[in-house]
């Protein structure tokens, strides 16, 4: 992880946040979040929301609380019309994909989600 609390408040909480975020609190400490901005899928025809990071804490799982933060995120979400939500999933962390199976989350077809960053967009250019 490179974010820090500065790039979290300039990003998020800014002129022009680019994500929402929930937070869930048991006795002041902080035991989840979800961590979610729009998306529009062409295919779909319609917009979405996408999961950038949902985390439980240890001693919070298995009790509801991602369900119940997945369901945050997308109420939310409805005040641009989210249809759906997507999210990525570390393929070796198992118990993450259960869950993710458990709620119903399919895989995205014949799809990889790709990255471009560092040199190689620098070389791609702004022209």
């Amino acid at each position: 992880m490179r974010g820090t609390a500065d790039a979290l408040r300039r990003h998020g909480f800014g002129a022009n946040p680019m994500f929402q975020a929930v937070l869930a609190e048991q006795a002041g400490a902080v035991t989840g979040l979800v961590l979610f901005f729009p998306e529009f899928s062409t295919l779909r025809g319609c917009p979405g929301v996408f999961v950038q990071d949902l985390y439980v804490a240890a001693p919070a799982r298995g009790q509801g609380l991602g369900r119940r933060l997945l369901a945050q995120a997308m109420a939310a979400a409805q005040a641009w019309d989210a249809a759906y939500l997507a999210l990525m999933v570390d393929r070796s962390n198992t118990r993450a994909r259960v869950f993710y199976d458990r709620c119903g989350f399919a895989d995205r077809g014949d799809y990889d989600m790709l990255v471009l960053d560092g040199a190689g967009l620098a070389a791609l250019g702004t022209t």
